[in-house]
């Protein structure tokens, strides 16, 4: 009932041209572990910890998933990953398509294949599971042409890293989201399209406490 008395707004396209607006914002603290509280100018602002995350993210892997000159890394111990035999004869066909990511496989046995590249873009400890979710998404039909398949990939790897919620978040922590979501070219929004940041004025507060005439 009182989020229908407040005109709480989501930000506006218009603030992009603010360079540094997040990073301009002073931390207060962390709601329900969720919810990070900031406020500039006697505006608050909630951000979603989740989203703002998932949004970096995001644009991070999208980045360099199209960015041709993405580096590879070699690992020093390559990770056997399983499939059944006829999922890796569709691997072995896609293999060129697969290598244009900075992987490198090949079939290790009848049912496991050895990777031993990955892009430098996959975070270290998820290995395993992103490297699923990419062949995975080959297997049901990806291709690098099909956007909306590549971006619904895209979407489901860029949460994997994410801060969730219900977790605590530091201060330094909460600064480099800050520093991050600045460098975003959509930062308002996480790629689901939900937004992750809303604002109260000091007017529309001091209206729910009566403050002010209605």
């Amino acid at each position: 009932e009182l989020l229908t008395q407040l005109s709480i707004n989501t930000i506006d396209d218009e603030l992009n041209i603010k360079r540094h607006f997040f990073q301009d914002l002073r931390y207060i603290g962390q709601y329900n572990v969720t919810y990070l509280l900031m406020e500039n100018n006697s505006t608050l602002y909630l951000i979603d910890q989740h989203a703002a995350m998932e949004r970096c993210m995001y644009e991070k892997i999208k980045k360099e998933i199209l960015d041709t000159n993405t580096y590879q890394t070699d690992l020093i111990v390559p990770l056997e990953l399983n499939f059944i035999n006829s999922e890796i004869n569709i691997l072995n066909d896609l293999k060129d398509e697969i290598e244009k990511l900075k992987i490198d496989f090949n079939e290790h046995t009848n049912n496991s294949i050895l990777v031993r590249k990955i892009p430098t873009w996959i975070p270290h400890k998820h290995e395993v599971e992103y490297l699923m979710d990419i062949f995975n998404a080959f297997l049901n039909g990806l291709t690098l042409e099909k956007y909306d398949v590549l971006d619904d990939l895209i979407k489901q790897m860029s949460c994997k890293k994410s801060i969730k919620a219900n977790m605590a978040i530091t201060n330094d922590e909460v600064k480099t989201l800050m520093e991050k979501l600045d460098q975003c070219i959509m930062p308002y929004t996480c790629p689901h399209g939900r937004p992750t940041i809303i604002k109260f004025t000091q007017y529309e507060i001091e209206k729910l406490f009566k403050r002010v005439n209605q």
